[in-house]
């Protein structure tokens, strides 16, 4: 599933259109607070949504964007997306120059409509209605306004008055008016202030404000947006879609609409149901069956987003799939539970937030916050999560596109919120093993293995399925030898239900020893190096996300020239600090030189303020990591 929402659609402002002469938006009445990290500023921004009844509700947007250089080329662009439930009508749109003189008034022909079809959709009634003011000359304003026709409700537009960073704003408003029959649940974040609330005759009226929001400016390792920027999410108590009422009062009422959705939506033929139990019939154990018919859909069909009306909400029928051989996530996990069903094992569908960045779920909030459909299987000792929309993750594992977070169990009236596997450091595993033959002109050979398993399974898993081309040109660009020829590489998969995957590469390569003084230099690490500082430690504002917590460990075995002998080489390095360990060692033996090293990152949030350890930690790993070995004629 996919909220059609996009981020431009939340930046919309009121506002009459100016008489002739009129000049608006100067850029020099921009308070230069609101300049600081700036590419654009929200002149003002209007959402003023106006609800009829649980099914049917109009939201008005307009606003006006100063674009202040280059960076914010984007800003400028209107993009509003409709589908069956959504109408996109009355848009209007105006190009004031840097003194506030209007210099456009955008045309009707100027405003492009396409299909806004996925590249991996085949049926999707997605549209997008477009407008690129084709304005190149900085600083300049465009003004939009548009509404918004909704034909069934599940949710309400979230309010995000800054969609990005690096976008300040002077003023932006939301004003919800809804029937005092219909109950509006609000969630606020990261807002100045609270509702006003107050009413007329028939509405109860909900509006938020906020004035000079400055620009928050992107810092790494930052959470998700949608955690630290100020929003509202919106949502009825009570709503209706393509002819399905439901609530959101509760996960159990919302799980309780999903499974009307869902209903009737198993059902196998006959002889597909008599073909999987055949297939298991020879299987011991209930994971084994679960693996065996997990091997089968993966082997049968491929994921294809199917999104037409209601489908972005409801799934295919189970047998429609099995004919066709594709389907989305919603239509291959209700397969997948079909066919579980069908040979005797219990199994849930569940909704979830995906995505390496996603936010975290508002537990405290029932809504709609999810994309995407896995599958729960409760089995002993403990339970299996299945990704239905691979042909290629082994049974049983999530990778980090759905890993340690909510989900929506769907088990009617007793849905409930649980949370997939979470991957421990010692699960998220890097192990490599190198053997170096090296010459006295800094030439020689190596024999790279590398094991990848938890998280950097599914990270190394694209390399291991692309042709030989692609996979010589990734390689090459992670070996961090100078001058190298790559000879041969292989991969073993082991898809256990904790798998890995083994790469194992022989190169040649040259110049890799520094000649100095009749000192011959040596940097031990040569394959698995820190890359990148970090910088801007002073007045952080966001907290830390580390988001997934891994162990490398790397093994060297030099074998030394002959002619050569070890002058120095450094001491055991020890770095201790909360986000993490680092280890390092040089142990020497007659012919031998052998380099430890061990690396481990937490996963967790943390303070803002223990932003400078981070940076230090990392800065002296950069130093250990540089580490050279000095090697003396004999």
């Amino acid at each position: 599933m996919k909220k059609i929402t996009g981020v431009f659609i939340f930046l919309l402002l009121t506002g009459n259109y100016c008489f002739s002469g009129e000049i608006l938006y100067k850029v020099s009445d921009i308070p230069s607070e609101l300049k600081e990290n700036a590419r654009s500023v929200i002149r003002f921004s209007s959402v003023e949504i106006k609800v009829s009844n649980t099914e049917k509700a109009v939201v008005k947007y307009s606003y006006a964007i100063t674009i202040l250089n280059k960076n914010g080329l984007e800003d400028a662009y209107l993009v509003a997306f409709y589908d069956k439930f959504l109408s996109v009508s009355n848009i209007k749109g105006r190009v004031f120059n840097e003194h506030g003189e209007l210099i456009d008034k955008i045309a009707v022909d100027k405003i492009r409509d396409f299909s806004a079809i996925s590249g991996y959709s085949l049926y999707e009634d997605n549209r997008v209605k477009f407008i690129d003011p084709e304005i190149r000359q900085y600083p300049y304003t465009v003004e939009y306004s548009y509404e918004l026709g909704m034909n069934g409700v599940l949710s309400y537009p979230s309010w995000f008055p800054l969609t990005d960073h690096n976008i300040s704003a002077e003023k932006c408003t939301l004003r919800v008016s809804v029937p005092k029959s219909i109950e509006l649940r609000y969630y606020e974040r990261n807002l100045p202030g609270t509702v006003k609330i107050s009413s007329d005759e028939e509405n109860n009226i909900y509006q938020w404000e906020i004035i000079n929001q400055k620009a928050i400016k992107y810092e790494s390792y930052s959470p998700p947006v949608q955690d630290y920027f100020p929003s509202v999410l919106l949502t009825p108590a009570d709503f209706e879609m393509g002819g399905y009422s439901g609530s959101s009062k509760s996960w159990n009422s919302l799980g309780d609409w999903v499974s009307e959705l869902n209903e009737g939506k198993d059902q196998l033929l006959p002889e597909t149901i008599t073909e999987l139990n055949n297939l298991v019939g020879d299987c011991s154990t209930e994971r084994g069956k679960i693996a065996r018919v997990y091997e089968y859909m993966q082997g049968r069909v491929r994921y294809v987003n199917l999104k037409v009306g209601l489908g972005g909400f409801q799934p295919i029928d189970a047998s429609t799939v099995h004919r066709l051989s594709y389907g989305d996530c919603k239509a291959l996990t209700n397969y997948m539970k079909s066919m579980l069903k069908a040979v005797g094992i219990t199994s849930y569908y569940c909704l979830v937030k995906a995505g390496d960045d996603a936010p975290e779920i508002i537990p405290d909030f029932p809504s709609m916050q999810f994309n995407h459909v896995i599958l729960c299987v409760p089995v002993d000792p403990d339970t299996l999560w299945l990704e239905c929309t691979s042909q290629h993750y082994p049974c049983g594992y999530l990778g980090t596109f759905t890993d340690d977070r909510y989900t929506l169990l769907i088990d009617g009236s007793k849905s409930q919120l649980v949370r997939t596997e979470k991957y421990s450091p010692e699960y998220n595993l890097k192990l490599c093993k190198t053997g170096i033959f090296l010459n006295e002109d800094g030439s020689g050979s190596a024999c790279i293995s590398r094991q990848f398993s938890g998280i950097g399974y599914s990270d190394v898993l694209t390399r291991y399925m692309s042709d030989d081309t692609d996979k010589k040109k990734m390689i090459s660009e992670d070996i961090i030898f100078p001058s190298f020829q790559l000879i041969d590489f292989k991969y073993e998969d082991n898809r256990e239900p904790e798998p890995s995957l083994t790469e194992t590469i022989n190169i040649n390569f040259e110049n890799y020893l520094t000649s100095l003084n009749s000192k011959f230099i040596l940097t031990l690490n040569c394959t698995n190096r820190m890359k990148n500082s970090l910088t801007g430690s002073r007045g952080r504002k966001a907290d830390i996300l580390i988001t997934e917590g891994f162990i490398e460990i790397d093994s060297l075995v030099y074998q030394v020239p002959a002619d050569l002998k070890i002058e120095s080489f450094p001491d055991p390095v020890n770095i201790s600090s909360p986000y993490g360990l680092y280890t390092s060692e040089v142990v020497r033996g007659e012919d031998i030189l052998i380099y430890f090293r061990k690396l481990q990152f937490n996963k967790g949030i943390y303070l803002a303020s223990s932003y400078t350890e981070l940076v230090d930690f990392i800065d002296q790993i950069l130093v250990a990591d540089d580490e050279k070995c000095v090697f003396i004629r004999k």
